[in-house]
């Protein structure tokens, strides 16, 4: 009996101790518990990085929940108007709730009478069994509620991402401290929650589907990560308090408010490949706020193909760049695994690699995130100038930008070369000096002078206050000369929506056509925007006809007027009757008919021919110009069609939007027009345009086949804001010159838009008004012999070019050969310019305000390249060639013009260097082997291919001192041989 008892009191106190000990064992776990806080007003969460690929079975949270908020909260969901979801909340009554969306149905049931949220660490559940049509929701191991037959579909495809402590909404954040989260495929028990509380998953786990276990989330104070254990989903958090101590000790310019906007005063010489910032935002940033542009000259655009750039810090303080600049795609790079609003400067940059496909971020030298693209990276240089803190999205109620940066900006940087991960790392935290190879532009933005921020690169794009009024308008100052020519663009949205406008435009014409001496308007089509409308008819006529009798004027068609053959409207308000009375009446392709007319006119001594075709001309419209230009050799003739030329600079054709043969199937595009037509006449100077509509006056230039210049302009202002602006284009000519003076100017506000539509073109008025500069011009570079690997400098020089104030034209090399590094003007570095955007070429122009003066050879570029190291086999050689060269010179009125300019390839001989010859002066001695130490010394990053190559004396692919001991003997050899051999 004592011997029963005293079993009996020892299986008690062992049961006691274990009992106690599994409850200090669970107190512990519990007093250790951590988790990420989650605070409303921080707008904290967790986003998944990717969808789940079926609703889970189990749902676990491990949470410590603030005590009875008395609000809405969202733990995990993904909530998504109409479409599927799965969300497990609190209630304002502070219960727990169960939401789902699935096969058109939804499911919400919520707990009653339970104590969630009391400020202690719980454990919650949820299992989903759709085979028995019920859920389960579970607290620290106990059920608490169930709910049956309900409609729960076995598979569900979300369509919508996931966060922890919110949804896709955005909104009632969760307010606890959360250390677990799990989701299992399939339906946990009772005892398995029970007993799985505090253990620690490995993560591979059978029937788990993913595990985050936020008290191990990587927050250093910029990657942040809350990994999966399953090793399947990670998430990015969002708004947490993080650590960390900036290196930057230099000063920048605070954009937050919105009151600094800054505008470059050119476009970038190049297409960015690197762009580089120190960003300063506050950490207290709520983690779905855009932080904003660092550099962009991003604006809504109708055409989703003109070039837009916004390198910047979006939402969750992820860095972004976005550029579009095709009609099919863009680039919208986002670095989603990087937070920078930590409250301190960090060092930003973001790479476009050409070779590989990838956009790279850099961070403080490192690079911490990379994605290949599918699609080719943007090159095309953007449309307008970048602004540095801010957009072209307009402005808020307090006249501040709608899209600024939040934070401060410092040393702000932009390259034409893809930086490698070495450059970046050697001067993020230095000063550069402003001569580095591939530097568009550099802005130090810690102090201005007069409100400018100086570039201290070579290009001297300074930074200056904008003001969008001051900055697009100026007040009128039109050419001087001797006769204009005024070029109507699309007045369609006036004739619809503002009468009054559209003849009070008219006009201004009228009564101004003495003052300016305008000789002839000229109209790109698109005269109404609804070819139906009568009342739209009768406000154009009415709008023309104040010009009758003034000024002599062309109409055209565009698709707006109707379509081939359909122009009832247009032929009834500007008759054939009305038109083919006027002297100056040439001819229709169909009598009675006015879509496709031509005029002749004697103007300043010169006989000019206007031929006007309808919307996307057919085969035979084209067939009829023809006969007609070339009936017609002794007049100079100027081409109206409404759609020919594209907001990009090219002849529109299938690669873009809008272009004619979309709209009719015998239409011809720009291109078309090109080939089959203007190219072919030496006496077409000019074609005009509109259909495409752009703020800016788009001219191109083309050599015809008798080497004659053709200018091309598209003039439509129809989407410029307000609609009633009244844009026209005067043209004003000179007798006896070839310049003609362009001002693209509002009737309505009285004033030119933008200095860069304020400019001149040499029209091929005068043909044999050039002057004799003497021997031929000529323009080459030097052939050389450089080791593979090296960087190389080829001066590029131009003989007989004493009366040259400029020179333009293309620079052609072998883009697997050769890596372009930097191309520097010499002379004509005044107004200089070069598009290096398409690999294996450059195009170049510059202009002086002074002849050259010399004739001998003068440098008026250096281009510098990278013999590529990795063609391996036998010596190469390639050729540096030019293609379209043209200088520019002035007439005999003193007006300038282009002359001819010949051309001689450089070639480029690329070999190997001598085992041995380290330095490359051709010699094999001490100071090859002390080379070698130096590389060795300073690291082997700093020697290029072919150093390297020469260095490994006994290839076995490393250089080390072992290769200096070679190269000593091969030395001491060499000196010994000399020593004993026969005297001569």
């Amino acid at each position: 009996m004592k011997q029963r008892k005293w079993i009996t009191a020892l299986m008690l106190a062992v049961l006691i101790v274990v009992q106690s000990f599994g409850l200090t064992t669970a107190q512990a776990a519990e007093e250790d518990l951590k988790g990420l806080v989650f605070q409303a007003s921080r707008a904290n969460s967790v986003n998944l990085n990717g969808m789940l690929d079926n609703f889970p079975a189990t749902f676990e949270m491990l949470a410590k929940f603030e005590v009875n908020p008395n609000v809405r909260q969202v733990l995990f969901g993904n909530y998504n108007a109409g479409a599927t979801a799965f969300s497990v909340e609190l209630s304002a009554s502070n219960q727990l709730r169960y939401y789902e969306v699935s096969n058109g149905k939804t499911i919400d049931k919520t707990t009653t009478g339970q104590s969630i949220t009391t400020g202690a660490w719980t454990h919650i559940a949820l299992t989903r069994d759709s085979a028995n049509k019920r859920v389960t929701i579970y607290q620290d191991g106990a059920v608490i509620a169930t709910f049956d037959n309900l409609d729960l579909a076995e598979k569900v495809a979300p369509v919508a991402v996931h966060s922890i402590g919110t949804d896709t909404r955005n909104s009632m954040y969760v307010r606890a401290e959360i250390a677990e989260v799990r989701l299992w495929n399939d339906i946990r028990t009772l005892d398995e929650l029970k007993d799985n509380i505090h253990v620690v998953l490995k993560g591979d786990e059978d029937g788990l589907k993913h595990a985050w276990t936020l008290n191990d989330s990587v927050l250093d104070g910029l990657v942040n990560v809350v990994r999966d254990k399953a090793g399947k989903l990670n998430g990015t958090p969002n708004g947490f308090p993080r650590t960390y101590t900036s290196e930057f000790q230099g000063k920048g310019a605070n954009f937050a408010s919105g009151k600094l906007e800054l505008a470059m005063e050119e476009l970038p010489a190049r297409s960015p490949r690197t762009f580089e910032t120190w960003v300063k935002i506050p950490e207290d940033t709520p983690s779905n706020k855009r932080i904003g542009a660092i550099l962009s000259n991003y604006e809504s655009q109708s055409y989703n193909d003109i070039s837009r750039i916004s390198f910047e810090i979006g939402t969750n303080g992820n860095p972004r760049l976005f550029w579009r600049d095709h009609k099919n795609y863009e680039l919208n790079y986002y670095a989603n695994n990087v937070n920078l609003n930590v409250g301190d400067w960090v060092h930003l940059a973001i790479v476009l690699n050409d070779a590989d496909g990838t956009v790279s971020t850099y961070v403080n030298g490192d690079k911490i995130h990379e994605a290949k693209q599918a699609t080719p990276l943007p090159k095309a240089s953007p449309f307008r100038e970048l602004k540095l803190g801010s957009t072209y999205e307009g402005y808020t109620a307090e006249k501040v930008p709608a899209v600024n940066f939040n934070g401060e900006l410092a040393d702000v940087r932009i390259w034409s070369t893809a930086r490698t991960a070495e450059e970046i790392k050697a001067n993020y935290n230095d000063y550069l000096q402003g001569n580095e190879i591939g530097l568009i532009g550099n802005w130090k933005l810690d102090q201005a002078a007069d409100g400018v921020y100086t570039d201290s690169s070579p290009n001297g794009n300074d930074v200056i206050p904008y003001n969008d009024e001051t900055f697009n308008w100026l007040e009128p100052d039109f050419a001087d000369g001797d006769y204009t020519i005024a070029v109507i663009p699309d007045t369609q949205y006036m004739a619809e929506s503002h009468p009054q406008a559209m003849k009070n435009y008219f006009n201004w014409l009228k009564d101004n056509a003495k003052d300016k001496n305008i000789k002839l308007a000229i109209s790109v089509g698109d005269i109404v925007n609804t070819a139906s409308s009568t009342s739209q008819w009768k406000v154009a006529a009415d709008s023309y006809a104040y010009l009758d009798g003034v000024i002599p004027y062309v109409v055209t068609p565009g698709n707006h007027d109707g379509y081939r053959p359909n122009y009832g409207n247009f032929n009834a308000y500007f008759p054939f009757s009305k038109y083919s009375k006027e002297p100056s009446f040439g001819g229709a392709m169909v009598e009675g008919k006015t879509e496709n007319t031509y005029y002749t006119y004697k103007i300043g001594g010169l006989d000019y021919l206007v031929l006007a075709m309808d919307f996307g001309p057919s085969d035979a419209i084209l067939a009829w110009a023809d006969e007609v230009i070339a009936a017609n050799p002794d007049k100079r003739v100027i081409i109206t069609t409404h759609s020919y030329m594209y907001h990009n600079g090219e002849q529109i054709n299938k690669n873009h939007h809008h272009y004619p043969s979309s709209y009719l199937g015998d239409a011809n595009n720009g291109d078309d027009m090109w080939n089959e037509l203007v190219r072919k006449h030496e006496n077409i100077v000019l074609v005009v345009s509109g259909h495409i509509g752009y703020s800016d006056l788009v001219v191109r230039e083309d050599i015809g086949d008798h080497g004659n210049q053709v200018q091309q302009v598209l003039v439509d202002a129809q989407y410029m804001n307000p609609q009633d602006l009244g844009m026209v284009m005067l043209m004003t000519f000179k007798e006896g010159s070839n310049n003609v003076d362009v001002n693209w100017y509002s009737v309505k506000n009285d004033k030119l838009f933008r200095a860069k539509n304020q400019l001149s073109m040499n029209l091929n008025l005068y043909p044999n008004n050039e002057p004799n500069p003497g021997e031929e011009i000529k323009l080459g570079a030097a052939n050389q012999t450089v080791a593979k690997g090296v960087v190389f400098t080829v001066p590029v020089t131009v003989e007989n070019g004493a009366e040259l104030t400029g020179l333009e034209g293309v620079l052609k090399y072998d883009k697997a050969i050769l890596t372009l590094e930097s191309f520097e003007w010499g002379a004509f570095k005044e107004a200089g310019a070069m598009n290096t955007g398409t690999p294996g070429k450059v195009g170049f122009a510059g202009i002086a305000s002074a002849p050259l003066g010399n004739n001998g050879k003068t440098v008026i570029a250096n281009v510098t390249f990278r013999a590529k190291a990795d063609l391996g086999g036998a010596d190469t050689s390639t050729e540096i060639t030019f293609e379209n060269m043209r200088g520019v010179v002035a007439d005999h009125s003193g007006e300038s013009i282009y002359v001819s300019v010949q051309s001689e390839a450089s070639k480029i001989m690329i070999v190997s260097r001598v085992q041995g010859d380290v330095n490359g002066d051709d010699n094999v001695d001490s100071l090859d082997a002390r080379a070698i130490l130096k590389l060795i010394v300073a690291g082997l990053g700093q020697g290029n291919e072919s150093q390297l190559e020469a260095a490994d004396m006994n290839g076995d692919g490393n250089v080390d001192t072992s290769d200096v001991l070679a190269l000593l003997q091969i030395i001491a050899d060499k000196l010994t041989s000399e020593a004993t051999a026969p005297q001569i």
